[in-house]
């Protein structure tokens, strides 16, 4: 019939539309980290990250672009929306100062993205992300984990 043709032909543009919009995965790198908790509340700072975070498209695109990590946090909520795919899954890699090892990746949801300018210039910014877990993610490596033992509200990393 002709609905159902009007409707095929509608579903076929929206989906030749989203098979031509790349998704991006983000890569960001720090020099020094923490992750702290505030009872099941878990934060991820750092005043070390790069300048630029870098962007790249997953197959079959081959793009690759820079953003200012300002911006990138400026952004976040609009980019990571709900009807957008939502909250992105980050995966962390440390290497603890304390006891010179590497942990395991943690692999988290970033729900929330702030950033605090520490001096007038602006010049010294402290990125925040807020984290939670899926029940997988925390079978992998449970931020509850990197507490253990420690009696401790925060962690360091290097």
């Amino acid at each position: 019939t002709r609905a159902r043709l009007k409707a095929c032909r509608k579903d076929l543009r929206l989906r030749s539309r989203s098979e031509l919009t790349p998704s991006f995965l983000f890569v960001q790198l720090g020099a020094r980290c923490s992750i702290s908790r505030d009872g099941g509340d878990f934060t991820f700072s750092s005043s070390r990250l790069s300048p630029l975070t870098w962007a790249f498209s997953d197959r079959p695109f081959r793009v690759e672009d820079e953003v200012v990590t300002k911006a990138f946090f400026d952004h976040f909520d609009r980019v990571f929306r709900e009807d957008a795919g939502g909250k992105p899954n980050a995966a962390f890699t440390f290497h603890n100062s304390r006891d010179n090892r590497f942990e395991r990746p943690l692999v988290a949801i970033m729900t929330s993205a702030s950033y605090v300018s520490d001096d007038p210039g602006g010049l010294r910014t402290t990125y925040s992300y807020k984290l939670e877990q899926s029940d997988d993610q925390k079978m992998e490596q449970a931020l509850e984990s990197l507490f253990e033992g420690s009696g401790r509200a925060e962690e360091i990393y290097t």
